[in-house]
């Protein structure tokens, strides 16, 4: 049968070659040309003055937060975001280096460290660093001139996690003394470069030459000052400026309500 039938198709295939030759198809006039795209419009030449340009006005509109004050004096500032499943918080209060004795320079930006790389009252250093990894989360803690600055951000699902976390950094920190002599000893590197790089070299002198070598805004910390920082100190920097009061956050993400009742810290 298959034998039969590829002879068959072969016998089809030969037979405009074998038999007569099929008649020809009248032959269509050419078609009549497209007619050409209408010409564009004239466009007026660009003025001599740019300065006599006009546009429309611009408007802008910002999206409104949710401002909520808890009873603690926390300020939060929620945001609702769908766009990813992400929940950012980011939070300010008032302290700094100006804040810092000036025999103890440098105290505002030791303690803030400590505050995350020396672990909490129930998790060593290590146990932090860790479980930051392993959530995943990026978290941040720093000190500048008359701001305490600080971040959070992780996956909706490990926010809870990532914030009990975050909450131990704040409010209960260890404070680890050997996490202390470890980054006392990067900061004392820090300032023997303070004036390889040029840019910092600008600064450092512009404060001084702007406010005066006196001033709590152009004082520098010191191999001196920082010998003097004991682990009495950081715990008395953290008891001094880390209260609800003296903190305002903002938190943007998924399912903000929920979040929000967690972060109202009860100290």
């Amino acid at each position: 049968m298959r034998r039969a039938t590829l002879f068959t198709c072969a016998a089809l295939a030969a037979l405009p070659l074998c038999g007569a030759a099929p008649a020809a198809s009248p032959v269509k006039p050419p078609a009549a040309p497209a007619a050409p795209p209408p010409a564009a419009a004239a466009t007026a030449p660009p003025p001599s003055d740019p300065r006599t340009l006009t546009y429309p006005p611009l408007t802008v509109s910002f999206p409104k937060p949710e401002r909520v004050l808890y009873p603690n004096g926390l300020l939060v500032y929620l945001f609702v975001d769908h766009e990813l499943p992400l929940i950012d918080l980011a939070f300010d209060l008032k302290a700094g280096s100006i804040f810092d004795p000036p025999e103890k320079a440098g105290l505002a930006g030791l303690a803030t460290t400590l505050m995350r790389t020396g672990g909490t009252r129930d998790l060593t250093p290590d146990q932090v660093d860790e479980t930051i990894d392993l959530l995943p989360a990026r978290v941040s803690l720093s000190a500048g001139q008359d701001m305490v600055s600080g971040s959070l951000s992780t996956l909706k699902a490990k926010f809870p996690e990532a914030l009990r976390l975050y909450a131990g950094m704040l409010v209960t920190p260890r404070f680890d003394p050997a996490r202390l002599d470890l980054e006392k000893a990067g900061e004392l590197e820090a300032i023997r470069r303070r004036w390889d790089d040029p840019g910092d070299v600008a600064e450092l002198n512009f404060r001084m030459l702007a406010y005066g070598s006196a001033s709590p805004w152009a004082r520098l910390s010191s191999v001196e000052s920082i010998g003097r920082i004991r682990r009495e100190d950081l715990v008395d920097f953290h008891q001094r400026y880390l209260h609800p009061n003296n903190v305002v956050m903002g938190v943007a993400g998924r399912s903000l309500r929920i979040s929000a009742i967690i972060c109202a810290p009860t100290r």
